[in-house]
Order: C-alpha cells, then structure tokens, then sequence
C-alpha cells in the first residue's frame, strides 16, 4: 500500500459548528476525566488507551520517513 493510500474512513461526519463542538470538549481537556477514572469509563478508556497505541506508532513512523527522506524523496 503506497504511503497516500489509507484503509481507513473518517471516526465522525461532522464539520462545522458540530465539529467546533468536539473541538471544544477537547480544548477543555474532557479526555483527562476517562484517563484520570478509567474504571467509571471502560470502553472510552480503551478508546483512549488504542488511541495512544497509534500515536506511537504514528510517531515511529514520522521518525522513519524523516531518517529516509533523501532515499524517498519526498
């Protein structure tokens, strides 16, 4: 799979003032109250805890692509 390829589609169809919405729960900070009391939230903790996974692996892959960007030519 080429690298501008994705096999993923889009989490939420918001946009605009809904999307503002949720912007707005995370500027807040909301997130911290599932990672603080994950025992009250188990499936949003585990959202959270799978959401960390891919940042990480997002990072890795940054990491990668900025040690070869000469042989990739990006």
């Amino acid at each position: 799979m080429a690298l501008n390829e994705k096999k993923y589609g889009r989490i939420h169809g918001k946009d605009g003032s809904d999307k503002d919405a949720i912007k707005a729960m995370f500027d807040n900070n909301m997130q911290s109250i599932i990672v603080d009391f994950p025992e009250n939230y188990p499936e949003l903790s585990a959202i959270i805890y799978y959401i960390g996974q891919l940042e990480e692996e997002l990072d890795y892959l940054r990491s990668v692509i900025n040690s070869n960007e000469d042989i990739l030519k990006i």
